[in-house]
């Protein structure tokens, strides 16, 4: 009953509550009324009844003293007036029968010996016994019957009356009821209402009418309110909440840039990558398709990085991935591995040609000239290229043969690129026991250095030799530097080589003066990354006074790569051993991409053209023409001008006969050891 009661609405617990009270009410006032209006009446009739017994007692007095039977019934007839008396019996002193009046045919005299002085009722009847005094004493009995009927239709009407006014009284408390549920519950069910349409809608902008200055109004004004209220807040709330919404959305993007992007490039990096390779491959498995795995390794780059600084090589690298994504038409096939490093894949693949044609517009792409920092350089790649299903069946595998033939491609040359074959992982496994060797060697000194000499064609003497390291290993036998020297530069061993062929060659310098031999120019390749130490000046300075040798018999040979800046540290380490006395040259010039006209301005006193170039002459008109072009542009600069890899007649007489200063290669002598070069020297006057 109670969970009932408190299911109901407040309109329906108002409407019952009032409905109650209301009739609880009349009802106690209806009996209250009724009852009091019966009970009047009963009083008077006993009252009208004692006062007719009364004045009949009186009447008959004399005729029950005389016993006059015949007065008596004479004096009863009179109450035929009165139709609500129904009998009236005279009895004397003992009870028995004097007269009698009946109003009714056939009514049954009453056995009078039960009755006592009284007031006797009925359902229909009120009966009354009293005595009959004269002088205090009793001289008889009247008993008289009258009629109740009418006090029965009196009753129901009473009743009839007193039911309607209930009824009606019900019905206008119902009326009631509604009238002050319009003026009360209605406000309160319409404030219930906006609340269920703002709780489940979250609209704000609603409001309710206030029609009146009472409690209720007051309510709806401080709902109203209230809502003004919280509309502000929840407004406040919701701008702070697409603001933490459009920060989270920031963070979000920003955290899966930062977690599958580069940084510097803004290409997709090794972690996205590999998932973006898995999936392509089983896209491909499914298709049974082909995909490329090409990887890419910038030539040369940490020259630049190393003498330009890292400001400059990250622009190259962004400059780099600008241009791959030009080639490249999806962005996700592109990454930066790390480095100077990137990878592409391409899926799809029907066949190698496609391959091969992209592989060109990438590097044409590359090579086109990169201006930074006032100058004009270029930039090429390496690349190795893996086949799915045919080199691997997983991205790691793919990506790891690809990067092993991205070194063949290397040996091949810059700019090259060359396909995955299984028998490079044996030269992948010798390259890494190559490296572990390598750094035993370094820490053991094991290198031993060989001598080429430098031929003054025009005087026919000695110019000097260019100190060149030697490596023989237990297992590997002779490795060429070509193999040992790129490598050192890779894994960081290059400066501790560098250091060492310069202590070894100024250690032969000072061996052969103490032997007798006049002393010999020595060229010594001095690596980028070794002129933009710190200290190179001071530890190469060092080496001289300890071995107590002239500057002017050490030439330093650098590549042209190391004048990509002329603002940085090797141009200033470069002018103050030029003005200690070193002779400076330039080695395998006319393959780097220095612009020409920084010449001028740069401490050089030699310019060696490089062997690629010697080899071809009389093979090709324009390759003659640019030997006798870098041989003018050096006199033209009052530079001394060297040719290496000269070996036959041919290249020596084009030489001369152009103007060349210096002839180095096999064509006079193979690098010899420190022992036989003293024996060499000894057939030229220096």
């Amino acid at each position: 009953m109670k969970n009932w009661y408190q299911s109901l609405s407040l309109r329906s617990k108002q409407t019952i509550i009032i409905i109650v009270i209301n009739a609880f009410s009349l009802l106690v006032a209806s009996a209250l009324y009724f009852y009091n209006n019966i009970n009047s009446y009963e009083k008077t009739q006993i009252l009208q009844l004692e006062s007719k017994v009364q004045v009949i007692s009186g009447s008959v007095i004399s005729s029950l003293l005389f016993h006059d039977l015949h007065a008596a019934q004479a004096q009863l007839s009179s109450l035929t007036q009165d139709k609500n008396i129904v009998y009236v019996g005279i009895y004397d002193e003992q009870k028995a029968f004097f007269a009698n009046y009946e109003s009714r045919q056939h009514y049954v005299r009453p056995n009078f010996e039960k009755y006592s002085p009284g007031i006797y009722r009925s359902s229909d009847s009120i009966e009354i016994v009293t005595e009959i005094k004269y002088n205090e004493d009793v001289i008889g009995y009247l008993f008289l019957v009258e009629d109740t009927s009418e006090l029965s239709r009196q009753i129901q009407r009473h009743a009839i009356i007193t039911l309607s006014v209930f009824l009606m009284s019900l019905l206008l408390a119902y009326l009631l009821s509604m009238l002050l549920q319009r003026w009360l519950s209605k406000p309160l069910n319409d404030v219930v209402k906006m609340m269920h349409h703002i709780t489940t809608n979250k609209d704000y902008n609603q409001r309710l009418k206030n029609r009146s200055n009472d409690e209720i109004g007051q309510l709806i004004s401080s709902f109203n309110t209230m809502l003004d209220t919280v509309k502000q807040r929840d407004d406040k709330l919701r701008s702070h909440g697409e603001e933490l919404e459009d920060l989270v959305s920031l963070r979000t993007r920003q955290l899966h840039q930062r977690s599958n992007y580069d940084s510097l490039t803004k290409l997709p990096n090794r972690h996205f990558l590999i998932e973006q390779l898995e999936h392509q491959i089983y896209i491909a498995q499914q298709d049974n398709s082909q995909i490329a795995v090409l990887f890419l390794d910038l030539d040369r780059f940490k020259v630049i990085n190393d003498n330009l600084g890292h400001a400059i090589g990250d622009e190259v690298l962004k400059i780099a991935a600008q241009r791959l994504t030009t080639v490249v038409s999806n962005k996700d096939n592109i990454a930066r591995w790390g480095g100077d490093e990137f990878v592409i894949f391409l899926t799809n693949i029907s066949n190698t040609q496609l391959i091969d044609t992209l592989v060109q517009h990438i590097t044409e792409e590359l090579e086109k000239v990169i201006q930074l920092a006032n100058r004009e350089f270029h930039i090429s790649t390496s690349i190795g290229i893996s086949l799915f299903p045919d080199h691997g069946k997983d991205a790691l595998t793919l990506l790891k043969n690809a990067d092993i033939s991205m070194y063949r491609a290397k040996d091949m040359g810059a700019g090259s690129h060359c396909y995955y074959d299984i028998s490079m992982d044996a030269g992948a496994l010798d390259r890494l026991n190559m490296e572990t060797k390598l750094r035993y060697a370094v820490e053991h000194k094991l290198f031993n250095m060989v001598y080429q000499p430098k031929i003054n064609i025009k005087n026919h003497s000695l110019a000097g030799v260019e100190a060149l390291i030697r490596w023989h290993d237990a297992e590997l036998g002779f490795v060429s530097p070509g193999q040992f020297i790129p490598l050192a530069e890779e894994i960081g061993l290059i400066n501790r080589i560098s250091d060492f062929v310069i202590e070894a060659a100024c250690k032969q310098h000072a061996a052969w003066r103490a032997a007798g031999v006049k002393p010999i120019n020595i060229a010594i390749n001095l690596p980028p990354s070794s002129l933009a130490e710190a200290n190179i000046v001071e530890k190469i300075q060092q080496q001289l006074a300890h071995y107590q040798i002239d500057p002017q018999h050490i030439e330093l040979e650098i590549t042209e790569e190391t004048f990509l800046d002329s603002g940085n540290r090797c141009l200033e380490n470069l002018n103050q051993l030029n003005k200690s006395g070193f002779r400076i040259a330039i080695d395998d010039f006319g393959t780097g991409y220095s612009c020409l006209s920084y010449l001028m301005d740069l401490p050089v006193n030699t310019l060696k053209i490089d062997g690629s170039f010697v080899r071809k002459i009389g093979t090709n008109p324009q390759n003659d023409g640019i030997v006798n072009a870098i041989m003018t542009l050096g006199h033209g600069l009052d530079l001394d001008v060297v040719a290496e890899c000269v070996e036959t007649e041919e290249q020596l007489e084009f030489l001369q006969n152009n103007g060349c200063d210096i002839i180095q290669g096999y064509y006079f002598s193979k690098p010899l050891n420190p022992d036989d070069l003293a024996q060499y020297a000894k057939k030229f006057t220096i």
